[in-house]
């Protein structure tokens, strides 16, 4: 369920800060987090969560609604990662009560570039961590490169989403 993007960031930030990273079990049963785990795992301490909405490889879907909740009774914030379910699932951020979603456009046929929703009232008070400008201008035949980060570049999501995904939440493979 674990995805190398959702993850290093997070172990990196953590050895900057000399913060704890906990780890959630995986349910057998179904394939999703397990919420005994996760409801372990948070506490008086725990300030952000860091969770992925699907897994591509077994086709689930985690409770985000349910651990956006736990996360909040705890006083923590939770940022989802949906690279695996935007292209598939309609996301209401409000109704799933996050704080932070991120996916990449490319993922619904967009350039490779991510896409952050975030709460605006948390947005205003974020600093930027680790934010270097390039080394040097990208440079195509002695001409500055086209940029690919144009927004008109990205589809909008709600065109790209299958209603077929939509009628069925629980899975993401046929």
């Amino acid at each position: 369920m674990d995805h190398d993007a959702n993850v290093t960031p997070w172990v990196m930030v953590a050895r900057d800060g000399g913060l704890t990273v906990r780890w959630v079990r995986l349910d057998p049963e179904d394939g999703t987090l397990d919420l005994a785990s996760y409801a372990a795992a948070l506490n008086a301490r725990t300030r952000l969560v860091c969770v992925g909405h699907a897994a591509n490889s077994l086709g689930t879907v985690n409770p985000v609604q349910r651990m956006a909740e736990m996360a909040h009774a705890a006083g923590a914030q939770i940022f989802v990662d949906a690279v695996q379910s935007a292209p598939h699932l309609l996301l209401d951020v409000q109704a799933l009560g996050v704080d932070y979603l991120v996916c990449s456009a490319y993922k619904f046929f967009g350039p490779h570039v991510g896409v952050l929703y975030g709460r605006y009232d948390l947005l205003e008070k974020l600093p930027a961590y680790a934010v270097r400008p390039p080394a040097r201008t990208p440079q195509k035949n002695g001409r500055r490169a086209p940029s690919l980060l144009r927004p008109s570049r990205v589809p909008p999501l709600r065109c790209t989403i299958s209603p077929r995904w939509a009628r069925e939440p629980r899975s993401m493979l046929s």
